[in-house]
Order: structure tokens, then C-alpha cells, then sequence
């Protein structure tokens, strides 16, 4: 790694990946998939919701 450009990249170059690149021979950082499943989840609920609300509702019989 001496002499070598590292370029940065906060998802997929940032400290943590070097240092597992370093240590381990695979460049990966538990935290940005951390942040990317978590990212997904809500990204998925918040859809869900949106659904929900423009969902027509059901009527039923004597609800005037």
C-alpha cells in the first residue's frame, strides 16, 4: 500500500474498509451495510405507508 492512491468513497472506500482491506484481504465496512439495510427498511415502511393512504377504502353498508 506504500506509494498507492487510495481513493475515498464514504459506501464503498472509507477508513473501514481500508482497515479490513488491511487486516483481512476484503475491503467491507459492517457499518455502511448497516446503514444500507436500515436505509431500506425505512425506505420500504415509508412506501408502505404512502400505499396505505391513497389505498381506496372499503365501504360497507350503513356507514352514511
Amino acid at each position: 500500500m506504500i506509494d498507492k492512491i487510495v481513493q475515498y468513497s464514504l459506501i464503498d472506500g472509507n477508513c473501514e474498509h481500508f482497515v479490513n482491506d488491511l487486516r483481512y484481504g476484503v475491503p467491507r465496512s459492517q457499518q455502511v451495510e448497516e446503514v444500507l439495510v436500515q436505509g431500506a427498511k425505512a425506505a420500504g415502511a415509508m412506501l408502505s405507508a404512502v400505499v396505505e393512504s391513497i389505498r381506496p377504502k372499503a365501504v360497507t353498508a350503513g356507514s352514511d
